[in-house]
């Protein structure tokens, strides 16, 4: 989020090759955005260090987070959450909303 501000806020910035959006259904975000698993595990391993994202089920190891996207059922807030899970551990994060639980 930091670089987005001191880049003025554009559309998608770029962050070690990885390109990461700030746009949901055409409208700006404050936050990173994604809009579908490969999205979230892009973002978790773009500002994430030690501990890698994969969206694919068949690669997934003992030692990776499972990235998974879910689409919104509010008529409201049309953002997505990206669920990173690992073993029975889970964090969720609200596409372009920067909001973080875990479960």
């Amino acid at each position: 989020m930091s670089k987005h501000k001191i880049e003025g806020e554009p559309e998608s910035i770029e962050i070690n090759g990885a390109t990461i959006s700030f746009m949901e259904m055409l409208i700006p975000q404050e936050y990173p955005t994604a809009k579908n698993s490969s999205d979230c595990a892009m973002l978790w391993n773009t500002v994430m260090t030690g501990i890698e994202s994969t969206d694919n089920q068949q690669v997934l190891s003992d030692d990776m987070v499972l990235a998974k996207h879910e689409r919104s059922n509010s008529t409201v807030d049309l953002r997505g959450t990206c669920i990173y899970s690992m073993g029975d551990r889970r964090v969720e994060y609200l596409s372009g909303g920067g909001k973080l639980e875990e479960s």
